[in-house]
């Protein structure tokens, strides 16, 4: 069953991708800013909490140097580490958590 959920939520991210970087590359000049916001906020969706914090941390570090991010570039790199942050928190962290969950309730139910 994780199985199946682990290859939907890899395929839906690769697919993000995909079809957002295409996008961009087809679209005109002056929609390419609102498909990286799209972009940006269908991998939190799919990263979220985790993706949340990436995407902040990387607002905050790219603010403090004074450094103007943006472009496909900055979001493909923003991705690639949402998408790693993500495959951990979804499928380490949780079910790690999860079962230490449950081996707590059977041990307090004995």
């Amino acid at each position: 069953m994780i199985l199946r959920f682990k290859l939907i939520w890899f395929l839906l991210m690769i697919l993000l991708l995909l079809v957002s970087v295409l996008w961009y590359w087809l679209s005109g000049d002056s929609s390419q800013e609102e498909i990286l916001i799209e972009f940006s906020l269908l991998t939190i969706f799919l990263t979220f909490p985790v993706g949340y914090i990436v995407y902040a941390g990387a607002g905050l570090i790219t603010w403090s140097l004074n450094y103007e991010a943006g472009g496909i570039l900055y979001a493909v790199v923003l991705w690639m580490i949402s998408l790693i942050t993500g495959y951990y928190q979804w499928f380490k962290l949780l079910p790690y958590l999860v079962e230490k969950v449950r081996s707590k309730h059977q041990k307090a139910t004995k």
